[in-house]
């Protein structure tokens, strides 16, 4: 009979997590908008009510523009490769 060991997660640990999910969905969400919106929706998803601090948009704006120049690339490669 094989025994399983469960793994609990402190407190600490888990609030770490929900914090880098929410900021990566946060992030997401963003680069799918195209703008910084309230992130309300983001943050409820997340905890379940609202623990929220909004970033300003030049915080991510240098990963935002990087994320859209290689949308663009890939776009045309994808365009080109095509034809």
């Amino acid at each position: 009979k094989q025994q399983t060991t469960l793994t609990t997660t402190t407190e600490e640990e888990e609030k770490k997590g929900l914090k880098v999910a929410h900021n990566l969905a946060q992030i997401c969400h963003c680069h799918a908008q195209g703008k910084v919106g309230s992130g309300f929706d983001v943050s409820s998803a997340i905890y379940g009510s609202h623990i929220y601090t909004r970033f300003s948009k030049h915080v991510i704006a240098s990963l935002l523009e990087e994320l859209e120049e290689k949308a663009s690339s890939s776009s045309l490669s994808n365009t080109l490769s095509t034809k």
